[in-house]
């Protein structure tokens, strides 16, 4: 009698046992769903935080990954965390080849995440608008232009004013010629440090040349 009362007993522990253990394991599983890329996973989880229950899933984050959560964050039910993956990008800037990784979604936040200074004339091939694809080339070409000024010669005219009352061997220079000078504005256009353009953007008679009359 003794015996049977013991084991009800231990009977009912081991039911309060499991009881407990299956409503705590209730209470702290937890749905969640993870997007990579775009592609949906749902996974049903007992960890704490999403860094964790990731990690228990075998999927990796690279540092340069961008995550939308915190990894230390407490996960809810049903919470979804958005992973997108970073890619392999060359940038050509500055007769330098760099080497990158980056999750931004296009040309433009990859390089401002990159702390690369892009100046309103540079070139950027392809655009800053160019959505990122895995092994893509970025070329970014320095433009810089500057003014000069130069003065330049201005050739004189010879006039031969007719007199009937002088032979032609007998003629004679009655104004010696003088050149004159004019000044030059250029624009001048370099591409990373090489002369591409150089434009005459204005012309000024500084001297009138004297004509050479005969």
């Amino acid at each position: 009698m003794k015996d049977r009362r013991l084991k009800i007993v231990i009977g009912f522990i081991l039911v309060a046992i499991i009881t407990t253990s299956t409503i705590f394991m209730c209470f702290i599983r937890k749905n969640i769903t993870v997007v990579i890329n775009g592609k949906v996973t749902n996974l049903i989880t007992y960890e704490k935080t999403f860094g964790s229950a990731l990690k228990k899933s075998g999927i990796s984050i690279d540092i340069k990954d961008k995550v939308d959560k915190a990894l230390n964050s407490e996960i809810q039910n049903n919470g979804v965390i958005n992973i997108t993956r970073a890619i392999n990008i060359k940038i050509f800037v500055d007769n330098k080849e760099l080497n990158i990784k980056s999750a931004e979604k296009d040309v433009a936040l990859m390089l401002n995440a990159q702390k690369i200074v892009v100046n309103p004339n540079d070139k950027i091939s392809p655009s800053k608008q160019t959505k990122l694809s895995k092994d893509m080339g970025v070329t970014i070409t320095r433009v810089k232009s500057k003014t000069i000024k130069q003065s330049k010669p201005v050739d004189f005219k010879t006039v031969i004013k007719k007199d009937n009352g002088i032979l032609k061997s007998q003629s004679k220079i009655s104004q010696n010629g003088v050149k004159g000078e004019k000044s030059i504005t250029l624009n001048i256009v370099f591409e990373n440090g090489k002369e591409v353009t150089r434009k005459v953007v204005k012309e000024t008679l500084v001297t009138a040349p004297k004509n050479k009359i005969i």
